[in-house]
């Protein structure tokens, strides 16, 4: 960076490079990168910090810079669902915007978590001169609606033991970085989280950890996850795709 710059001007390019990194926005030339990036302001949240819940009228759009997030419901009887797992680069918040209805869904922070936030307003002007990101947005609200499509498939015809591999192995597709043992899950996810995202108990998690591990599959180093053998969880899981 120049040394002559500001300090708003540090943060902006800063910002702007940061989202260099994030699909949605990978097609803009540098300029109006900046410009893009003058629309965020930057929040730091504690662990366990409620972003927006279930139900509230939604105002911001925002962009995982650091941390991650859950995004859950709450039954009736007070369960938790988790619906999806967000870390750095992903993006949440955009449904309220697009179709001005409420949230649908409680979001919380994992860990210590920074945030790009949007207000509502900008997004909008933001998608209506740059109609590339719009479509970039549309490409991944259509690639989590598969998603969302396999799980339904999941919970109607795969067993507990299959939901979780499934699960693993969409993680490591996701979030899964490639080392000479094979993809290292910088997201570290707890046996619940699992559990309560594949509508299973902690025990069934763990259990089918333990065979998955002792057949090689996988393993655990410093509380990540490593997956030495994709194809084969993927393969496992064909049975229920």
């Amino acid at each position: 960076m120049n040394p002559e710059m500001t300090e708003q001007e540090k943060v902006t390019e800063g910002t702007a490079d940061f989202l260099s990194q994030v699909v949605i926005f990978t097609d803009l030339k540098r300029e109006d990168l900046r410009q893009v990036a003058r629309l965020f302001n930057q929040v730091c949240y504690p662990r366990q910090a409620v972003i927006f819940f279930q139900a509230e009228k939604g105002d911001h759009f925002y962009i995982v810079k650091s941390g991650s997030v859950k995004i859950y419901r709450l039954t009736e009887d007070g369960h938790e669902i988790i619906l999806d797992v967000f870390a750095t680069g992903d993006f949440f918040g955009e449904m309220a915007l697009l179709d001005k209805d409420i949230r649908s869904a409680t979001v919380q922070t994992r860990e210590p978590t920074t945030l790009l936030v949007m207000r509502r307003t900008d997004f909008q002007k933001m998608i209506q001169r740059q109609p590339e990101i719009a479509l970039n947005i549309i490409s991944i609200l259509s690639q989590r609606l598969r998603r969302a499509n396999t799980t339904i498939e999941n919970f109607a015809f795969g067993d507990a033991r299959l939901r979780v591999i499934h699960a693993i192995t969409k993680l490591g597709q996701s979030y899964g970085k490639s080392t000479k043992k094979g993809l290292r899950l910088d997201l570290r996810v707890t046996h619940q989280e699992l559990a309560s995202l594949v509508g299973t108990s902690r025990e069934t998690v763990t259990r089918t950890l333990l065979e998955i591990q002792n057949e090689g599959l996988v393993s655990l180093e410093q509380r990540h996850l490593v997956i030495h053998n994709l194809e084969a969880l993927e393969k496992i899981t064909r049975r229920i795709t």
